[in-house]
């Protein structure tokens, strides 16, 4: 039974908060700049929205072995988001959500660890990278 359910683009945001996290971890202010991982594009969600959004967002550190399901249009943050709307059913965010998914190998249905999803994302950005070199 997964622990959570989350759409593709919300894996990639996983991934990338993690990373913002790992960065922030020695950093004296890093717990504020960490929460502000509860707003997105200049707007705040409120605090415990935000609080939520950490705990879950960074599942690879916190719980690893926790396994998430890969859901197609809503998903566990979007039940418990203050602002849901039509807005995340849009067509626009749902082919993002497909093409998160399918350049990663990710299947709608499937349940993945955490550890795996970030492991995954960290190999294909450092494939990336080194052609970016070439």
């Amino acid at each position: 039974m997964p622990d959570i359910k989350m759409r593709g683009h919300h894996l990639l945001e996983m991934y990338k908060h993690v990373k913002e996290l790992e960065e922030l971890s020695n950093s004296e202010n890093g717990k504020e700049k960490a929460w502000q991982i509860g707003m997105i594009n200049g707007m705040a969600y409120g605090r415990e929205f935000g609080d939520y959004m950490l705990k879950t967002l960074s599942m690879p550190i916190t719980n690893p072995f926790g396994y998430i399901e890969i859901v197609e249009g809503l998903d566990d943050l979007c039940a418990k988001c203050p602002i849901k709307s039509e807005n995340c059913l849009r067509e626009s965010l749902m082919k993002e959500d497909k093409e998160s998914l399918g350049k990663y190998g990710f299947e709608v249905g499937k349940s993945y660890s955490a550890r795996r999803i970030f492991m995954k994302f960290k190999a294909e950005e450092k494939i990336e990278n080194e052609k970016k070199k070439e």
